[in-house]
């Protein structure tokens, strides 16, 4: 008889086709009938293929070799397995063309993502879903730091700027090429003299007519502008360089700040210094502090002056010293400098200790790049 599953002809006696595994019957299977029926199989393989299908026929091999049966032994089950696998739709064949679709379009999306300039490109400023400005890939985070003042302040900082060395480094960098894009600018120095800092005694009527000399208010300062070209206007005046600061050992409190517009606020506090001294024209190094990023007073003058009231001991510490500079994260364009320097004068009137702060603030601003 033969089997009604693959079509060949099996012993009649037979309880399961030895080629396919399918359980017969007792009824035997004329010719005509086979004839008749759909001369292929549950797997689209017509019995004549299946008779002469060399990998069919090595797949038994194998499988009488793996078991240690014969055809007899009913082995067709697993090679069912092979013809599922190589001939039926969903098989290897549909794999790897799903494969292959799937490749292109990874591929396609990854060449939108250059051209689109999502990828491959230097992090700008975006909006994120919330309204959240943020860089690219970067993200921002709520941090507690200490102010000049020694506030406990909030703010939100790039994430790639959160220690004293990349702080440092991202202001050398928009400094330098502060002064190496000299754009026109404007800038407005003015000082005060805060009240609490004053201790003057019987002697502050003398002493401070010398001191308010070199204070000018807010109020009646006046405003220079500058076109492009005038880079030795920006700070430093004495350098090339925009700073000096290498050494991080000098910082006492450095942060960023992600503003609401995008733009990105660096914040460097010095540690203090007595006496600091002018920047050398044309310098390009300094051990000081203080000149590295500010221009002090000229000190010397000043002395002169006050010495002549018979002060001794006469000293200048520079204090929680202040620089912030905003700028866009894309371009590095500085859109403004806050320069604050806190100057603790002292000196010794007989057996008085007389001394006053005096607060100089220098603001850069009206940027315009070329």
């Amino acid at each position: 008889m033969y089997c009604r599953k693959c079509g060949r002809k099996i012993p009649d006696d037979s309880e399961f086709c030895p080629y396919c595994g399918e359980k017969t019957t007792a009824i035997p299977v004329s010719n005509a009938e086979v004839s008749s029926r759909d001369d292929e199989n549950d797997y689209g393989v017509t019995v004549e293929q299946q008779e002469t299908d060399p990998e069919y026929e090595r797949e038994v091999q194998k499988e009488n070799a793996r078991t240690g049966k014969n055809r007899d032994d009913n082995i067709n089950n697993n090679v069912e397995y092979y013809y599922a696998d190589k001939k039926k739709p969903g098989g290897k064949k549909a794999f790897f063309i799903f494969a292959a679709f799937a490749v292109a379009a990874v591929a396609a999306v990854v060449i939108w993502m250059f051209a689109s300039g999502r990828i491959g490109k230097a992090a700008e400023a975006v909006t994120d879903a919330s309204g959240e400005k943020i860089r690219q890939g970067i993200g921002t985070e709520e941090i507690d730091v200490t102010d000049a003042d020694g506030n406990i302040v909030t703010v939100k900082t790039d994430k790639r700027l959160v220690t004293k060395e990349s702080i440092l480094k991202k202001y050398t960098d928009v400094m330098n090429n502060l002064k190496s894009d000299s754009p026109g600018f404007s800038v407005t120095e003015y000082q005060n003299l805060p009240s609490k800092y004053q201790h003057f005694g019987s002697v502050g009527g003398i002493v401070l007519p010398i001191i308010e000399k070199y204070v000018t208010s807010k109020e009646n300062a006046k405003e220079k502008n500058y076109p492009a070209g005038n880079s030795e206007n920006l700070p430093l005046h004495s350098s090339s360089y925009g700073t000096l600061l290498t050494d991080t050992n000098k910082i006492k409190t450095a942060y960023s700040e992600v503003m609401d517009d995008g733009s990105e606020k660096l914040v460097i506090v010095l540690i203090d210094e007595e006496n600091p001294t002018a920047l050398s024209d044309g310098a390009t190094t300094t051990s000081g502090t203080v000149n590295a990023v500010f221009e002090p007073y000229d000190a010397g003058q000043i002395i002169t002056e006050i010495s002549n009231l018979a002060l001794s001991n006469i000293s200048f510490n520079y204090t929680n010293c202040t620089a912030e500079v905003v700028y866009d994260p894309g371009s590095e364009h500085v859109k403004s400098i806050k320069m604050t320097m806190n100057i603790d004068a002292s000196g010794d009137f007989t057996v008085l200790t007389v001394g006053a702060r005096i607060v100089d603030i220098t603001e850069y601003t009206n940027f315009i790049y070329a």
